[in-house]
């Protein structure tokens, strides 16, 4: 099994990402809406791939990531967790830190679901689903 965290609050585009992440063959889909709850689903959870909103209710996705990283939280093959930042935001400073801070890929809304999908497959090792 593949286990797949994704931290959206918006709840249309969660509707959208987790529908395209259930293409993903052997793949269980875990959603948090909002910072306070990422980190305990994190905490408590053994994922293979991170996908995260950068702005969320309580808190940013750059804080996320620098937890996952700072405490080397690991995934598929005892590696550490890949991590894809999804945002609507499209400033290249951001970007930038997201880069520095060791952010696996970036995505831009609204995602294009060919793109979101290969980008998840290449993160996670697997063949991508044909639509």
């Amino acid at each position: 099994m593949l286990n797949i965290l994704l931290i959206e609050d918006s709840g249309v585009f969660r509707e959208v990402e987790v529908a395209l992440l259930n293409k993903i063959k052997n793949s269980v889909i875990t959603v948090a809406v909002n910072y306070k709850e990422s980190l305990l689903k994190i905490e408590h959870g053994d994922f293979d791939l991170i996908l995260c909103d950068y702005h969320l209710p309580d808190g940013n996705g750059l804080d996320i990531l620098d937890f996952v990283r700072q405490n080397k939280i690991k995934g598929k093959n005892n590696m550490i967790v890949p991590f894809i930042m999804v945002t609507g935001n499209n400033d290249m400073d951001i970007v930038k830190e997201c880069i520095t801070r060791g952010v696996n890929d970036y995505l831009v809304k609204p995602i294009q679901a060919v793109k979101f999908l290969k980008k998840c497959c290449l993160l996670l090792e697997v063949p991508q689903p044909k639509f």
